[in-house]
């Protein structure tokens, strides 16, 4: 079996890979997401891209991409706040939220952006 570093190595890009391209590696090898990331770490390649726009657009001349929601729907500020580990909302559950409720994941960013809430804990370990 091909491991997660050469995988890496074959998708990289300048030193760099798409947080897309990390999950599809997670996918095909059925590792865990933080062993995707230390193992990019070792290969000294940055995750750009963050499916939530926190991170790695530089490009586009920000950090993150992340709107501000003109509004929150009452049932998605219920759903964050249930979600919430020590006042954050690990990423996981962003993803979950988004995944089960049918919405883009940069949209539910965009609410906990709007809501002051902050997102932690990347499944990659980026933050």
């Amino acid at each position: 079996m091909e491991s997660i570093e050469h995988a890496l190595r074959e998708v990289a890009r300048q030193g760099t890979m798409p947080c897309t391209t990390a999950f599809e590696i997670v996918d095909a090898r059925g590792a865990s997401p933080l062993a995707v990331g230390e193992a990019a770490t070792s290969e000294d390649l940055r995750i750009i891209r963050c499916q939530l726009g926190l991170f790695g657009y530089r490009e586009f001349g920000s950090k993150g991409l992340t709107p501000v929601a003109l509004e929150v729907p009452g049932w998605l500020e219920e759903k964050m706040q249930e979600a919430l580990v020590d006042g954050s909302l690990p990423c996981a559950a962003a993803w979950q939220i988004a995944d089960e409720s049918g919405l883009p994941r940069l949209t539910v960013a965009a609410a906990a952006e709007t809501l002051g809430v902050r997102i932690a804990s990347c499944q990659l370990g980026c933050f």
